[in-house]
């Protein structure tokens, strides 16, 4: 399910431009399990949001636990790999840049 129009709509939920860390660099947003199950699904109303909450728990478990890219052996980013495969950002979306993009809170440390 690696539809270019689902993380066409997911990069530009409410986009961010955020510069946090010391070296000015733009990081990922965090953001709750709950508030991304409710932001995806008012834009995808044909998701289960039951389903959807059940997978991104699971690769959070996941990424803590240090799974990686199926593709390139990077970190896995979680919100993508809840809806395709395990997959890092890069790998998921065709993009380099991941700044400004959403991850969940639990694991959004890169």
């Amino acid at each position: 399910m690696t539809n270019k129009k689902w993380f066409f709509e997911l990069k530009n939920y409410d986009r961010i431009r955020k510069k946090d860390n010391e070296k000015g660099e733009a990081l990922m947003v965090p953001i709750s399990i709950e508030a991304f199950v409710n932001k995806h699904c008012k834009n995808n109303p044909g998701e289960n949001p039951n389903q959807l909450r059940k997978n991104l728990k699971q690769v959070v478990k996941d990424k803590k636990n240090g799974e990686t890219c199926h593709n390139c052996g990077q970190e896995i980013w979680a919100i993508g790999s809840a809806v395709a495969y395990q997959g890092c950002f890069s790998c998921l979306t065709g993009e380099a840049d991941s700044s400004g993009d959403y991850e969940i809170s639990e694991v959004c440390w890169s």
